[in-house]
């Protein structure tokens, strides 16, 4: 039998130790998201909870706030009840926030509600009742207030109080229409806008970028109440476009964010530099685990270690990997090339290095399973045999593949089983065949010594015959010549 050390280059154990080596990850610091976009994330989940109805169907809290709702339009007395009930209880898209001629201005209301909910410091906040439970946008674009407040009762009865209104824009259209703002009915006196624009004391804030001397006594004289929000206007641009981005990608701003730093580790770790460095770590890898796995099969096998034997296999296994990671940085220019995204083209550039690694793996074995049965070293049926249990183990790197580095050591502890199990049961048949072909040498041995021994007694008992019937013939001769009678028994064997 051919022994398994003797073969161990040119089998595909080579090839998957390599395939290891290629798919050795380069270290990557973690980048922590950047607090501007965890807060316009915090704003975003805000958007998806102002889209959920604002009281589950049939419920009292339904009947109260439709009441609500029919009472609260600017544009009519009262509202159709069908109406109020689809504004209260059917919710809205999440893209309806960022539709109309200024969808600024209605992201603007989910900020204010997000920033009152959470509890921002706000320039002349006012007091905040102790028992609202939730901060909801008016479903109604025709409400005559922008904010609700849904404050639960001493009894536990649930209701929406109406807050104030929201306004983004230049000093001189709030100015417009915040001024009659206190005189409507139904407005109420207080109004969120942004943080510029209010003063410590919560007076209307003078000065560039805010409103001017005459526009400020304006406001003061109408009575209206400024509550100051931070990047009021910023932020609700910046929900806009988080939601219209939410449209396209179906990302949240920090899955956005993450998915921008992904695609720069990735554009960095294929620059030429990066690229070389991944090489010789991936040759370095590939030859340590091919000599390693070698190493193990030697002494499962025949327990003799080969140090020449090591050295090929670690070398070739290292030439291996470094091809295959300059395979995989040319595949993913090119996939790069046909405007594939970068962490699409990543993962199929390392699919096709191991489908590459995993078809020679395979390919190796084959072969040398077959010469294997040309050198009459094993039978037809133990070549097939060898040829399956060895690809079962070549296409573990492709299982394991999302399991990262946790996936090493089953590929290499998989190759020692198969290969290990393989090559003692293969010595154990040796063996028997030995020990068969000395019983059957044996066997013949004794035959053939049994029939020259029948051989030899059949020739004694001949000889014995013919004297017997020579003494006969001299004895009845003798008798005849001295005229005695002949005798009548006659001796035979």
């Amino acid at each position: 039998m051919d022994s398994l050390k003797k073969t161990a280059p040119t089998d595909g154990a080579t090839a998957t130790a390599a395939s290891i080596g290629c798919r050795a990850p380069s270290s990557r610091p973690v980048r922590a998201v950047d607090p501007a976009v965890a807060r316009a994330d915090s704003v975003f989940a805000e958007a998806l909870h102002q889209s959920r109805p604002l009281a589950k169907p049939g419920s009292g809290l339904a009947a109260r706030t439709i009441s609500t709702v029919r009472r609260g339009n600017a544009q009519h007395a009262v509202l159709r009840r069908e109406t109020a009930r689809r504004f209260v209880e059917d919710g809205r898209y999440l893209q309806s926030f960022v539709r109309g001629a200024h969808p600024a201005g209605t992201a603007a209301e989910v900020v204010a509600a997000h920033a009152l909910k959470v509890g921002e410091p706000i320039v002349n906040a006012g007091r905040t009742a102790p028992n609202v439970t939730d901060v909801r946008v008016a479903t109604d674009g025709s409400s005559r207030r922008d904010i609700l407040f849904l404050v639960q009762g001493r009894r536990g009865l649930r209701f929406y109080v109406g807050g104030g209104q929201v306004k983004t824009g230049q000093a001189g259209y709030l100015t417009r229409t915040l001024e009659p703002l206190p005189q409507q009915d139904g407005y109420g006196a207080t109004a969120y806008v942004d943080a510029g624009y209010v003063a410590d004391n919560g007076s209307p804030r003078v000065g560039p970028g805010a409103f001017s001397q005459a526009q400020a006594a304006r406001l003061r004289k109408s009575g209206v109440k400024l509550r100051g929000i931070r990047d009021l206007h910023l932020r609700g641009e910046q929900l806009v476009r988080d939601v219209r981005g939410h449209g396209v990608d179906g990302l949240r701003p920090t899955q956005r964010a993450r998915l921008v730093q992904l695609r720069d580790d990735i554009a960095r770790a294929h620059r030429p530099g990066a690229v070389a460095g991944r090489v010789l770590r991936g040759a370095a890898v590939g030859a340590a685990t091919a000599a390693v796995l070698t190493l193990c099969l030697q002494v499962a096998s025949d327990g003799e270690v080969d140090v020449d034997q090591l050295g090929n296999v670690g070398v070739r296994a290292g030439l291996l990997a470094a091809g295959g990671q300059v395979a995989d940085a040319t595949l993913f220019q090119v996939f790069r090339g046909q405007g594939v995204p970068a962490e699409t083209a990543r993962t199929a550039a390392a699919n096709s290095v191991a489908v590459g690694f995993c078809a020679l793996a395979v390919g190796a074995d084959a072969l040398a399973e077959l010469r294997r049965y040309g050198n009459g070293g094993v039978t037809r049926t133990d070549a097939v045999a060898g040829i399956a249990l060895k690809s079962s183990a070549d296409v573990l790197p492709i299982m394991c593949a999302p399991l990262g580095l946790a996936a090493v050591p089953i590929v290499v502890g998989g190759q020692l089983l198969v290969r290990g199990v393989l090559s003692r049961y293969r010595a154990h048949a040796a063996r028997l065949d030995e020990l068969d072909a000395t019983t059957r040498r044996s066997v013949a041995e004794e035959l053939a010594r049994a029939k020259v021994l029948s051989a030899n007694a059949a020739t004694d008992d001949d000889h014995t015959q013919s004297v017997l019937r020579d003494s006969a013939a001299l004895e009845d001769r003798i008798h005849r010549t001295l005229g005695l009678t002949p005798t009548a028994a006659t001796i035979t064997l």
